[in-house]
């Protein structure tokens, strides 16, 4: 195996780490409660309200995509980021359908209230818009070259400090404040670094 397709690799185990985590976590907290036959609802509104879980999820696609740029050559990168947009796309559709019919799983005796519980647990819905907004911030027009996509992943990074200090604040304020300080330096320095262009040799 090539360093190429140890990358790829990586980058696809990054793009199941949402579901991964999900999963897994939903099914020790089932089994926690006694294995029934339906999921119960509680479990699914504590798995799709989590921040942690959301986080996670976060970083790992952020991770991938990464991952994924960084391993084409750089005249290739332009064209792997379209492929990635809809890579991303395509993650937001899975995780949205999947929440989905988990919601009707778990409300399979009460089917009115699948609708209610998509909604309350939120992230079901914010992390699936949060992956359409990247799959369109990596392909802006090509004249804003790395700076500009830099700035908006920046941007998309500081977007998650108030979600995290809110919603991990909950339960351990000093935690929610600290992982929102990272969050928020890690942004800024994605905002502003402009990698100095090379000069060409001979030049003055």
């Amino acid at each position: 195996m090539n360093r190429a397709e140890a990358y790829e690799d990586l980058s696809t185990v990054l793009f199941l780490v949402p579901f991964l985590v999900a999963g897994v976590y939903a099914i020790v907290l089932w089994v926690g409660k006694g294995f029934s036959a339906l999921l119960p609802t509680d479990v699914y509104l504590t798995v799709t309200r989590d921040p942690y879980v959301f986080l996670i999820g976060s970083f790992a696609v952020f991770g991938a995509v990464y991952v994924d740029v960084r391993s084409q050559a750089v005249a290739d990168r332009p064209k792997r980021l379209t492929v990635l947009s809809g890579t991303l796309q395509k993650v937001a559709a899975a995780s949205f359908i999947l929440a989905l019919l988990c919601a009707l799983y778990a409300n399979l005796t009460n089917p009115s209230n699948t609708v209610l519980d998509f909604i309350v647990g939120r992230y079901s819905l914010v992390f699936p818009a949060l992956l359409v907004l990247l799959s369109y911030l990596i392909v802006i027009p090509l004249n804003s070259g790395d700076f500009g996509r830099r700035r908006l992943l920046g941007i998309v990074v500081m977007l998650l400090v108030p979600v995290t200090i809110y919603e991990v604040g909950k339960r351990d304020s000093l935690v929610g404040i600290g992982i929102g300080f990272i969050l928020l330096i890690a942004g800024l320095v994605i905002f502003l670094w402009n990698r100095p262009k090379p000069t060409a040799e001979g030049s003055e």
